[in-house]
C-alpha cells in the first residue's frame, strides 16, 4: 500500500516516462510535487524512491548527487490504478460488500483452477507411471 507522498512520486515517474524507458529526474523535480515539501527534503526523496524500488514499482539505474535515473515497472501502473480505485470507492460504503464478495468468488475460482490443475497433473503422472510399468513388464515377459 502506498501512502500519499510515495504515490505522488510514483505518479510523477509514471506520467513522466514512457513505458519501459528511463528518465532522469532531479530531487527538486520531486520536491516540487508537494505544496508543503517534507522537512527531510532530498533525504525523503531518496528514502521514498528506495522503498518504491524495493517493492518493485520502479527501476533505478542511477541515484546520486540529487539526480535519479528511474523507470516505472509494470506493477507501478497496477498500484496506481488500485490507489485511484480506492479513492473513488471511499465514498461508496455499500459497494464494498459487493467488492468483497467478488474478491471471495475470484479466490474460490482461483482455488478451483489450482486444484483442477494439481489433480490433473497427478492423474497424468500416475497414468504415465502405470503405462511405463506395463511396458517394462511386457518386455520382461516377452524377452525373458
Amino acid at each position: 500500500m502506498l501512502d500519499g507522498c510515495t504515490s505522488a512520486l510514483l505518479r510523477a515517474i509514471a506520467d513522466g516516462c514512457a513505458p519501459g524507458t528511463y528518465r532522469i529526474f532531479s530531487g527538486e523535480d520531486f520536491l516540487a510535487l508537494f505544496s508543503e515539501p517534507p522537512e527531510e527534503g532530498e533525504q525523503f526523496v531518496e528514502k521514498a524512491l528506495f522503498r518504491l524500488s524495493e517493492k518493485g514499482y520502479i527501476g533505478v539505474k542511477y541515484a546520486g548527487g540529487g539526480m535519479y535515473c528511474v523507470c516505472p515497472l509494470p506493477p507501478a501502473r497496477a498500484a496506481l490504478e488500485r490507489a485511484e480505485g480506492e479513492e473513488q470507492s471511499e465514498g461508496e460504503p455499500e459497494g464494498t460488500e459487493q467488492a468483497e464478495e467478488a474478491a471471495r468468488e475470484a479466490a474460490r475460482a482461483d482455488r478451483r483452477a489450482f486444484l483442477a490443475a494439481f489433480w490433473g497433473g497427478f492423474a497424468g503422472a500416475l497414468a504415465g507411471g502405470l503405462i511405463a510399468a506395463a511396458i517394462l513388464l511386457s518386455i520382461r515377459l516377452i524377452f525373458g
